[in-house]
C-alpha cells in the first residue's frame, strides 16, 4: 500500500484436513525504523469456518513485532500478539514469538517461527492436557511458510 503500510492475508491450509476452513486479513503499519530494522504494529481478523458442526468463529487481534536484518538474505523478528475470543467468556489471549525469514531471490522467502500460544492460559487440563505446554500455559508451536513478493527485490 505505502512504504509504512502493508495489507496482508493468508490461509491456513492445514486446518482443512480437520474440516476447517481458516484464514486471516491484516494491516500493519511500521512505527519506527527503517523497512527491516523496524517496530509494526498490525491489526488482524481471523475468520474460521466448520464443516462438520457447521457455524464460523472470527477473533479480532493485534501484534506488535520488532524486526532486524543480518546480511543480505536474513531478517529475524520477534514479539507477541494478543487475540480477542468472545465465546464464552471475553478474554485476550497472549502468544510471544521469534521468527527467521531467508530470502531465496527477488520474491521468495521461506521462514520459520517459535510461538508460544496463548501462553496466560492454563492448559493444565482438556483435550491434550499440557502436552506441548511450558509450566501448564499455553502450546508451544512452530510454524513453517513461505512469503512470495508481488513487487522486486527487497
Amino acid at each position: 500500500m505505502t512504504d509504512a503500510l502493508t495489507v496482508g492475508g493468508a490461509v491456513h491450509a492445514t486446518m482443512a484436513a480437520f474440516g476447517v476452513a481458516g484464514g486471516e486479513l491484516s494491516a500493519t503499519h511500521r512505527l519506527l525504523g527503517a523497512r527491516d530494522d523496524a517496530l509494526a504494529l498490525a491489526g488482524t481478523v481471523h475468520g474460521y469456518l466448520f464443516a462438520g458442526e457447521g457455524g464460523t468463529r472470527v477473533y479480532p487481534g493485534a501484534s506488535l513485532v520488532g524486526s532486524w536484518r543480518s546480511g543480505a538474505r536474513m531478517l529475524f523478528y520477534g514479539g507477541g500478539t494478543g487475540v480477542g475470543q468472545f465465546d464464552g467468556v471475553p478474554s485476550l489471549v497472549l502468544s510471544p514469538l521469534l521468527g527467521a525469514q531467508r530470502s531465496l531471490g527477488r520474491r521468495l522467502a521461506v521462514q520459520a517461527e517459535v510461538r508460544w500460544m496463548a501462553a496466560n492460559a492454563d492448559t493444565r487440563a482438556g483435550v491434550f492436557e499440557g502436552e506441548s505446554s511450558v509450566g501448564g500455559r499455553g502450546a508451544m508451536a512452530v510454524q513453517l511458510g513461505a512469503v512470495v513478493r508481488r513487487g522486486g527485490a527487497r
